[in-house]
């Protein structure tokens, strides 16, 4: 299932939503949701709860860039599904998470029954079922790249803040993490080396259990493409390894 958001399609600061079954092609439209007219930062979650009731959840952060962060506030909208019908409805964000909340702007995705974004300085979770909020702390000193899943487990990827004499080079991280009785920690799986003269390299994300991690290379020098013998097929623009 896929959660379609289109927002000032009417002009407007209207929401639309839609749910869409790729199988069968079914399109359903939710109710609509018109925000303040205060241009807020909009992030959006899509997922099913235990007991297979679909949930949207809307993240409305509220920020006046000419005064302090005190006069921030965000605003946290659900749309579930009762019998045949989808409502809104707000829930409360609790005080310890809204800054942390604010800064969530990237890196979210739903895994067993909670949807995740990453915000500083952790990942922050929504659980589709009790309609709570928490948040598990990430390893430190690290340059976060991206969170996925793999082997049944959060896996994040970052690249390590390297000591002076490892200065220039690039690696990579993998970190796979352990939960014992709600009591969250970090596995550090496998450390790749990606420096090359004239690449970056930006990890894709793992498509299968086995562990394979796709990398987009960037080639940072234009001599690389303005030599005529280069064919198309030298030019690797992903890459992969197995993890």
């Amino acid at each position: 299932m896929l959660c379609l958001i289109i927002n000032g399609i009417k002009g407007d600061s209207t929401v639309d939503v839609f749910i869409l079954n790729p199988s069968t092609m079914e399109i359903m439209a939710l109710p609509s949701i018109k925000v303040p007219n205060k241009s807020p930062v909009m992030r959006f979650g899509f997922g099913l709860s235990n007991n297979i009731v679909g949930k949207v959840i809307m993240l409305l952060s509220f920020e006046d860039v000419k005064s302090n962060c005190d006069d921030s506030y965000e605003i946290v909208m659900v749309c579930s599904q009762v019998d045949d019908s989808w409502n809104w409805r707000q829930v409360d964000v609790p005080q310890a998470l809204k800054d942390s909340l604010r800064s969530a702007y990237f890196g979210d995705f739903y895994f067993k029954g909670k949807y995740y974004w990453y915000g500083l300085p952790g990942l922050i979770w929504f659980d589709m079922d009790d309609e709570v909020f928490g948040m598990i702390n990430t390893p430190f000193e690290l340059k976060i790249n991206f969170f996925t899943f793999m082997n049944e487990t959060i896996v994040c990827v970052s690249q390590p803040i390297l000591p002076p004499d490892e200065q220039g080079k690039v690696y990579f991280d993998i970190w796979l993490m352990e939960e014992n009785n709600n009591i969250f920690n970090w596995h550090k799986q496998a450390r790749i080396l990606v420096h090359s003269m004239g690449e970056q390299w930006m990890p894709v994300g793992i498509w299968n259990p086995s562990g394979h991690l796709l990398m987009l290379v960037s080639y940072l020098n234009p001599d690389f493409f303005m030599n005529d013998d280069i064919e198309d097929s030298d030019v690797p623009f992903f890459k992969n390894g197995r993890i």
